[in-house]
């Protein structure tokens, strides 16, 4: 009987703590994103011209479908021009969908997580030399964005950085829902799983030569 009573409330408490990860999973789920097309992203680097940027696509392949992901990083700058490092603060990472095709109905599609940033003189170094801290981020129907703080370690603005950025594939799994409880605030819910992880390394001109 004692036996008994040990192995269903094992059973009880391994549902429970179960059903907390299954809970805490689905309503954390990032939001999906629309496909906007390759000539869409190109356009939207207009937006961008002002700022010190660059962008790249990505494409992802594995046993759930493929996605393209256009990446744009920029730096926020209180001028056109920064002199010192005091006037770079600030570095975001906009994420916007091209394009997707799903292997199996179950699959609502894919999204991506940024995981981290760092930010380096040189290309090949191994030591970083700005760190940073994630401040923000918001999901908006096309796009996610990533804001960062920028912690200098160097006295001079170097003519190059280069933004190393550990990004993370997630795929959302049907049932997916967003429910809107104001104009601006929203609850997604959803499963998603890592399914691939990665780095980039983006240069970023500072002074154009």
């Amino acid at each position: 009987m004692r036996r008994y009573i040990n192995k269903k409330s094992i059973t009880i408490f391994l549902i429970v703590i179960v059903t907390i990860i299954l809970s805490g999973n689905f309503f954390t789920c990032p939001r999906y994103l629309n496909q906007i097309g390759l000539d869409s992203f190109n356009a939207s680097l207009s937006w961008f011209e002002d700022t010190k940027f660059n962008s790249t696509v990505i494409h992802y392949n594995g046993f759930w479908g493929e996605a393209d992901f256009g990446f744009i990083v920029y730096l926020l700058t209180p001028i056109l021009r920064p002199i010192t490092p005091q006037d770079i603060n600030t570095i975001a990472i906009v994420v916007e969908k091209i394009s997707e095709k799903t292997y199996n109905p179950l699959v609502k599609g894919f999204i991506i997580n940024i995981e981290r940033v760092d930010i380096f003189i040189y290309r090949n170094e191994t030591e970083i030399h700005w760190s940073t801290a994630l401040d923000f981020k918001r999901y908006l129907p096309n796009s996610s964005e990533f804001f960062y703080s920028i912690y200098q370690v160097h006295r001079y603005l170097p003519e190059k950085l280069y933004a190393r950025v550990d990004y993370s594939v997630h795929v959302i799994i049907n049932p997916y829902f967003e429910i809107w409880y104001s104009e601006f605030k929203y609850i997604t819910i959803g499963f998603h799983v890592k399914v691939y992880s990665g780095s980039l390394i983006i240069p970023i001109i500072i002074k154009p030569e």
